[in-house]
């Protein structure tokens, strides 16, 4: 992990020395708003970009890459909060999914298309109330105060595959049941303060690229839906995390 680390600064030093300073100000910068705990924006396939959230820090990143294509090289400074994001090969075309995970707690998902754009600023406004990285929300008009708070630890935790104190966290080793091109297994299970969470794992068991639709999930009972995947590649794995009332 360290040596991985060490080669993906090295790589972001060596953008950021070839990259134009005036490529992160003025009319290179756009500002996004986020919806439902994610935003989608187009990133330089060949110039470092840069991901700002406005009235918060980024602290650290979360992704998940797919070692048969260009990886994603990314990371966020401490002094400033920001996030720099760049590529070890030819990325264009392609989309990449990348959680980002604030001082005040919320965690953002960004999906970020590599294209033939010169590098800019991206500006991410939050609302008052993000939900975190979920994917899709369904809000219950009768929801508990704290609801929101709960459901975004929750998520966090799932996503990260921790445990914490007053939650009961259980792993599973079912098979998976096949639906359309997927199959799906449920890996972990979390029970706490009246909800549930599940980890699901889906791989694409098909020959062709598909979906990942978070919104799918969200059935009847179901509260929030959040997906570490955007796509799958043949033969690739990703997770799905569910959250419902508990039982």
């Amino acid at each position: 992990m360290s040596a991985t680390k060490s080669k993906m600064g090295r790589a972001l030093v060596v953008l950021a020395l070839s990259t134009p300073l005036w490529l992160f100000t003025q009319a290179q910068a756009q500002t996004i708003q986020a919806k439902d705990g994610r935003f989608e924006a187009q990133v330089s396939a060949d110039q470092m970009s840069r991901i700002t959230i406005l009235s918060d820090k980024i602290v650290s990143v979360r992704t998940i890459n797919d070692p048969a294509v260009p990886q994603m090289l990314i990371e966020a400074e401490e002094s400033t909060g920001d996030v720099y994001v760049a590529f070890d090969g030819d990325p264009e075309g392609r989309t990449y999914t990348a959680f980002l995970v604030t001082a005040t707690g919320r965690t953002v998902q960004a999906t970020l298309h590599a294209a033939s754009v010169d590098g800019q600023t991206l500006k991410v406004s939050l609302p008052e109330a993000s939900m975190g990285p979920a994917g899709s929300l369904a809000q219950r008009s009768d929801r508990r105060s704290g609801y929101t708070e709960t459901v975004a630890a929750l998520i966090r935790l799932m996503f990260n595959s921790q445990g914490a104190d007053g939650v009961e966290r259980t792993q599973s080793a079912q098979p998976p049941t096949r639906v359309g091109p997927y199959e799906l297994a449920v890996v972990e299970t979390y029970q706490v303060a009246g909800l549930k969470g599940q980890v699901l794992s889906i791989k694409n068991a098909s020959d062709q690229s598909v979906p990942v639709l978070a919104e799918s999930f969200l059935i009847a009972g179901v509260w929030a839906v959040a997906s570490d995947r955007d796509e799958l590649m043949p033969g690739a794995s990703g997770r799905v995390f569910l959250v419902e009332e508990g039982r």
